[in-house]
């Protein structure tokens, strides 16, 4: 059976859609059949047009009846059920892919609200913990046999500053 296949001003009117549109999702490579003709002309199926989700507009079904050359109610039955069982079968996985996004946009929202806790929190305990005291106690933890290195080495010289990297930034690895 022929499929209908029409130039891009056709499918812009067609689906309603602007030619530019067309063209650039034909530049973006969202109709893989589409082919030129001889004559320089770009030619698009229907069925990519469809596939990247344009609808034909109401009042378009009888030209395009006209163009191709049989009325679209003229298929066969068989095929009508097929069709219709495929659209279902579409329908049914489009909902599934809908769901599962919606989900995964929930767990990253989820995600995205606990790293700025942490992050707060960790902000906090910056600000409540001064530097020069974490410095000297992870110097102090280490136990050693000479007493010189477990002494408690005093306040730190005013030269000898923090960096100024957050301390969570600091202690990580990498």
């Amino acid at each position: 059976m022929n499929r209908p296949v029409f130039t891009l001003s056709e499918a812009a009117d067609l689906v309603s859609a602007s030619r530019s549109t067309l063209r650039r999702k034909l530049d973006q490579g969202s109709f893989p059949d589409a082919y030129r003709t001889s004559k320089g002309v770009w030619k698009v199926p229907l069925t990519n047009l469809l596939a990247v989700g344009f609808h034909p507009v109401q009042g378009a079904v009888q030209d395009l009846s006209t163009d191709i050359g049989q009325p679209v109610h003229d298929i066969a039955q068989s095929e009508q059920v097929s069709l219709r069982n495929r659209v279902v079968e579409l329908e049914s996985a489009l909902s599934i892919e809908r769901a599962h996004r919606t989900a995964a946009e929930q767990v990253a929202a989820a995600e995205r609200h606990r790293a700025e806790n942490a992050e707060t929190a960790l902000r906090m305990l910056e600000s409540v913990i001064p530097r020069p005291s974490i410095e000297r106690s992870s110097t102090t933890n280490h136990h050693s046999d000479d007493p010189k290195l477990s002494e408690d080495p005093g306040p730190l010289p005013t030269d000898e500053v923090a960096p100024k990297k957050p301390f969570w930034k600091r202690w990580s690895r990498g």
